[in-house]
């Protein structure tokens, strides 16, 4: 958690050191290559990461929607359990249960309900997480008025030009 706040509060000494090496590398999406591959490696072995480009570890007590949960829940659960277990792969028990008991070790299971709903953006899979965050291009930085904004203009955009479509 400390490592997280370090390098993902905007005003964190790691989260200022790391922007201004994406902004100056040779691909921005993916910062610079050592970074990348430490990012990878490290987030693979730690969490299990998919490479989605648009983490939600700190949402969910750091445990990866992506390789932890058979229907990638990231804003809650599903409410499909079945003995106890997933009802999907009816191995383990739900991301949310254990999120749930991770935090209230602490007692901050309210954590869970307290942030924005994750919208994760797919255009994003497969890019350095970390250069999204620190870039201002995932999840985090988004509200979810301008994230549904972008969405209408987006649908807009496209039925007008099908209306333009003979």
């Amino acid at each position: 958690k400390m490592t997280h706040e370090l390098m993902f509060t905007p005003d964190g000494t790691l989260a200022k050191w790391g922007r201004r090496l994406c902004q100056h590398a040779h691909d921005p999406s993916e910062g610079p290559g050592l970074m990348r591959l430490a990012e990878r490696w490290s987030k693979m072995v730690l969490f299990d990461c998919r490479d989605c480009g648009d983490c939600s570890l700190p949402e969910i007590a750091y445990l990866c929607p992506e390789s932890q949960c058979a229907k990638n829940q990231r804003n809650g659960p599903c409410g499909g359990t079945k003995d106890g277990l997933c009802e999907v792969d009816g191995f383990g028990d739900c991301i949310w249960l254990r999120a749930y008991e991770r935090l209230k070790h602490d007692a901050k299971e309210l954590e869970l309900l307290r942030h924005v709903p994750v919208l994760q953006d797919q255009a994003l899979r497969g890019t350095s997480s970390w250069a999204n965050n620190w870039l201002g291009r995932d999840h985090a930085a988004k509200t979810v008025d301008q994230i549904c904004t972008s969405e209408v203009k987006k649908r807009n955009a496209e039925e007008h030009e099908l209306q333009l479509t003979p």
